[in-house]
């Protein structure tokens, strides 16, 4: 997949050719963003003459760069992104970077600027709610009256549900900081990962015979305080381009523990993210490794306990809930 960035105020830019357009956040690809995208593919085969599916998404976001938000607070980062939307089947992605200067583009600007003569748009996909523009004038009209003119397809598509809630990155969002991870994984249509590279801790899991993996360098969301079961892949040197929107083969079972360790740590904002491999034959040291930590469930909120005695029991207990849930043999 060809990737550019910033070719709006880039006069140099190469303008491309027929282009079937789809555009948004795109933030954890999930089920709704994946139907946009596989219209835009849809319209590029459907074509007389293909046309190369492309997609527009913006680093940061508007909301992050109206909102003061960090990057922390995404469901992907912007390489999990790239590759997750190479996964789906686009040939082009744009990046334009949202700030003060591309703030001020007006709606007609970005159509004719952006759209129509630098990506030659014939087709464009666009979701229920989409607005762009300067205060945010265009909309669904306004591109409607214009496409007509133009002769380029267009298509709104309705809203994609769970139940009777639409699926949208920031309802995910507030399941995972909820610790809602299975409403979360739903309207993702996978579970949620997150990658974070190994560093040394107090080694304090060790001497209770439990040893944890202390990520840390974590550039996305992480689920809310508690326990939590899943799988844990260790990446290696040729995963450059390995699936974000499946799990690979070589996964291990695993417990994870989300906070601030209220029991042994008198940091109160410090949060911790620590994971536990649970296959008895794993060995070997991870530190400077990057993990890939897949969410199952959450199996209870975060607890402050009389004693490290007792925070072993409760401990013991987490386990067997994870070994039940992930269906592997109990100790």
């Amino acid at each position: 997949m060809e990737v550019f960035t910033n070719i709006y105020f880039n006069d140099k830019f190469s303008d491309l050719q027929r282009s079937s357009v789809t555009i948004g956040n795109f933030d954890g690809c999930h089920l709704g963003h994946q139907n946009l995208i596989k219209t835009a593919i849809e319209f590029s085969r459907s074509s007389d003459t293909p046309l190369r599916p492309l997609a527009i998404t913006f680093a940061p976001t508007a909301e992050q760069y109206f909102n003061q938000q960090p990057t922390r607070h995404n469901l992907f980062s912007p390489n999990q992104k790239t590759q997750a939307l190479s996964e789906l089947g686009l040939d082009t992605l744009i990046y334009e970077a949202f700030d003060e200067k591309f703030s001020h583009v007006t709606h007609q600007e970005f159509l004719d600027k952006l759209l129509i003569n630098k990506l030659d748009t014939k087709a464009l996909a666009i979701g229920y709610d989409f607005k762009f523009g300067y205060h945010r004038l265009g909309d669904f009209k306004f591109l409607l009256e214009s496409c007509k003119h133009k002769d380029i397809q267009l298509r709104q598509l309705d809203p994609v549900m769970l139940g009777d809630e639409i699926i949208s990155s920031s309802k995910i969002r507030s399941y995972l900081l909820d610790g809602e991870i299975d409403l979360a994984n739903k309207m993702l249509g996978r579970p949620y990962m997150i990658l974070g590279t190994v560093e040394k801790g107090d080694q304090l899991g060790r001497t209770m015979n439990f040893p944890t993996a202390n990520l840390n360098k974590l550039d996305q969301l992480v689920p809310g305080h508690g326990v939590y079961c899943g799988w844990t892949y260790i990446e290696n040197d040729a995963d450059d381009n390995q699936s974000i929107l499946k799990i690979p083969k070589d996964i291990y079972p695993t417990i994870m523990n989300i906070g601030i360790r209220p029991t042994v740590n008198n940091n109160q904002q410090l949060t911790r993210c620590e994971a536990h491999i649970l296959d008895e034959d794993f060995g070997g040291s991870l530190y400077g490794k990057k993990l890939r930590v897949y969410f199952h469930s959450r199996i209870r909120s975060e607890e402050k306990f009389p004693d490290i005695a007792t925070l072993k029991n409760a401990i013991a207990k987490d386990i067997n809930v994870a070994r039940k849930r992930l269906n592997i043999k109990s100790l």
